[in-house]
C-alpha cells in the first residue's frame, strides 16, 4: 500500500515538473511603436525632473504664532521674535 501510494505520488510530481516547463502566454506581446516609446521616454523624463525638484525643496519646521494668513502665504512670528513668511500651495 505504501509503495503504491509513493509510486503514484512520485509519478504526479515528475509529470507536473514536465508539464510546467511547457506553459507559455497565449499570445505574444506586440512590440511597442516609436510613438509609444517617445511618450514613455517623455513621461519618464517628467517624473524624474519632478522627483529631483521635490528632493531639492527645503523641508523644515517652524514654531511660532500666526500673525496673518492669505490665500497663498502665511506670516508668523517665531519664538525669537523674527517675522517669517511661508508660501503655501493650494
Amino acid at each position: 500500500m505504501k509503495k503504491t501510494f509513493f509510486l503514484i505520488f512520485a509519478t504526479l510530481i515528475v509529470f507536473s515538473a514536465f508539464a510546467a516547463k511547457n506553459l507559455f502566454a497565449a499570445t505574444p506581446v506586440p512590440p511597442t511603436s516609436s510613438v509609444d516609446q517617445e511618450l514613455q521616454q517623455k513621461l519618464l523624463n517628467q517624473i524624474a525632473s519632478k522627483a529631483a525638484q521635490l528632493k531639492l525643496t527645503e523641508k523644515r519646521g517652524i514654531i511660532g504664532t500666526v500673525t496673518e494668513s492669505k490665500d497663498t502665504s502665511i506670516t508668523l512670528t517665531d519664538v525669537n521674535g523674527n517675522t517669517r513668511f511661508v508660501d503655501v500651495d493650494e
